[in-house]
């Protein structure tokens, strides 16, 4: 009994050490960017989801669609909306957002990305973790709060 017991303390602390070490990883690193004028596509893990890539089921979510006309301010309003869901905008531009958002337990670090097609009237997503494999649903969550915050916003 007190073997089994061992054991499972033995592994309890190496997952947690293992997580916090994962933790530390995602501390460096930066967005992926715009590639070839669009983000970039989700690597072959769940932990990634992506607007820019309808034939990647497995990693899509649908774009903002605006039924008006942006306005100059469409990026301010996205960027009020990254940061009151506490993400820190790292890049921007009157087209591009990049912003990061770290979760408190282990300190995860995931790199949202938005890019704003104003011709098509239409703003692209993309969220995805910088380390690991599995997110639980953290990214597509956090699009849908994105989306939800920013229809929120335009309607005031």
């Amino acid at each position: 009994m007190k073997a089994i017991l061992v054991a499972i303390t033995a592994l309890i602390l190496l997952s947690v050490a293992a997580l916090t070490v994962l933790g530390i990883m995602s501390q460096s690193g930066n967005p992926v960017g715009i590639l070839d004028g669009r983000l970039a596509p989700c690597p072959d893990k769940p932990n990634c989801v992506s607007s820019e890539g309808p034939t990647d089921t497995s990693h899509f979510t649908s774009p903002i669609l605006l039924t008006e006309p942006a306005a100059p301010s469409t990026m301010q309003l996205m960027r009020s909306v990254l940061i009151d869901l506490k993400g820190e905008v790292q890049i921007e531009s009157d087209t591009y957002i990049a912003a990061s958002f770290t979760s408190p337990l282990f300190g995860f670090v995931d790199d949202v990305e938005i890019r704003f097609e104003p011709t098509h009237n239409r703003i692209h997503i993309r969220s995805a973790s910088r380390v690991g494999y599995g997110d639980l649903g953290a990214n597509q969550q956090r699009v849908e709060m994105i989306k939800k915050g920013f229809s929120e916003h335009i309607q005031q």
